[in-house]
């Protein structure tokens, strides 16, 4: 089609806009030699349906969604809600289909509001995205979890001037997760209690007998009587004794660390730093900032040591480290632990597959209680360059 053909089609469709007949329209441009059809013509009177049935499909869709949908007109301030939205929100009839952004504001709980008008503020500069859970007074007294995700239009000039946002109902979910947490709470704290009871009865009752044994074997190595061959089988069974006791009193303090209970967690953990240096020949670097200043409930002491505890094993087991690094310090409402090593890395995406399928659990144990503690944990890796754990976990006082 020629320059002319698309002119004279342009020029049909509008005359069709401008409600001339179809019969009239043709004659018209038919007279100029446009190759233009009346169902081409027909066919854009048609295209002025679209809007309409997509108007149609817009309050169809927004009546049966679960979500509620919320269109805030940011310079008029105002919001246009969906009914499902307002069902959630347990709005009253007489608002109408409209309310403003401090109403949706004021109702998000307090604990709540800051970070989630802070985050909507970046979002509105085109900086972040938006994807928040929070409290909100759907009914007096009653608050419920809601998620709220969302999109902003700007201007040529980057002014933002509509924002349309989805917001779902989570309050079960959000009870859900929080029963599985104490759950799993109560499931860690049955676990240090059995490990407390293993602890002691290897330290109490093993330990003890293998010290006895030690005690009859050099009796029995002085024993004159005895040819030399027999005290020399003696004095190796002795040697096999000791190796033993000091695995099991090895195996007791990790299961159970006695002075945790009474002492610093950061003297604990510089020392247990230090002697797993020495036994493993893996030199540790250990720097904490001043979290001995907070009071720092006995769970999450018991919990930052088992995340020590767990990132050095797997160091020692999978990573051929030469070095490691703990740092411990605190934050605004926050502790960060960062686990850092030289060694071989590996691929992550290959790591998660095995700790789903039940192998190399470490780095899930690590998450799994991170997750219980509501803190989050992200890993880097990569072949050759060693790995990196940074977790960030929110204090509170015990």
């Amino acid at each position: 089609m020629g320059h002319r053909d698309i002119t004279d089609l342009q020029e049909g469709h509008r005359l069709v806009r401008e409600e001339k007949t179809i019969k009239d329209a043709v004659r018209q441009i038919n007279t100029e030699g446009a190759a233009v059809t009346i169902r081409e013509i027909a066919e854009c009177r048609q295209d002025e349906s679209v809007p309409q049935k997509s108007e149609e499909r817009l309050r169809l869709a927004l009546e049966v969604t679960n979500a509620g949908i919320f269109d805030w007109l940011i310079p008029e301030d105002e919001i246009f809600i969906s009914p499902a939205l307002k069902e959630s929100w347990g709005l009253n009839d007489d608002i109408g289909g409209q309310a403003s952004i401090d109403y949706w504001k004021s109702r998000i709980h307090s604990d709540h509001r800051e970070r989630v008008i802070n985050q909507l503020q970046k979002h509105l500069e085109g900086n972040e995205p938006f994807n928040e859970d929070y409290l909100f007074l759907s009914k007096p007294g009653a608050y419920r979890w809601f998620n709220s995700r969302s999109i902003v239009i700007f201007n040529e000039i980057k002014n933002p001037l509509r924002m349309v946002c989805s917001v779902r109902d989570i309050d079960n979910h959000k009870k859900a997760e929080e029963l599985i947490r104490n759950l799993t709470r109560q499931l860690i704290k049955s676990q240090e209690i059995e490990r407390r009871l293993i602890s002691c009865e290897l330290y109490d009752r093993v330990s003890q007998d293998l010290s006895a044994a030690t005690i009859e074997c050099e009796i029995l190595m002085k024993n004159k009587l005895l040819q030399p061959e027999i005290r020399q089988h003696i004095s190796s069974i002795s040697d096999m004794l000791l190796t033993v006791l000091m695995v099991v009193r090895n195996l007791s303090y990790e299961l159970r660390p006695p002075e945790l209970e009474r002492l610093e967690l950061m003297r604990m953990l510089h020392e247990y730093c230090k002697q797993f240096s020495e036994k493993h020949g893996i030199n540790v670097t250990f720097r904490f900032g001043e979290i001995n200043e907070l009071n720092v409930s006995f769970d999450m002491k018991i919990n930052l040591y088992r995340l020590v505890q767990e990132g050095l094993n797997n160091i020692k087991k999978h990573a051929n480290a030469s070095h490691a690094t703990i740092k411990l310090i605190p934050s605004s409402r926050t502790i960060i632990l960062l686990i850092k090593d030289n060694g071989i890395g590996f691929n992550l995406k290959k790591q998660q597959a095995r700790s789903s399928n039940g192998t190399h659990m470490g780095l899930r144990n690590m998450a799994d209680r991170v997750k219980l503690l509501q803190g989050k944990m992200d890993i880097q890796s990569a072949s050759g360059k060693g790995t990196k754990i940074f977790i960030e976990i929110p204090y509170c006082e015990g």
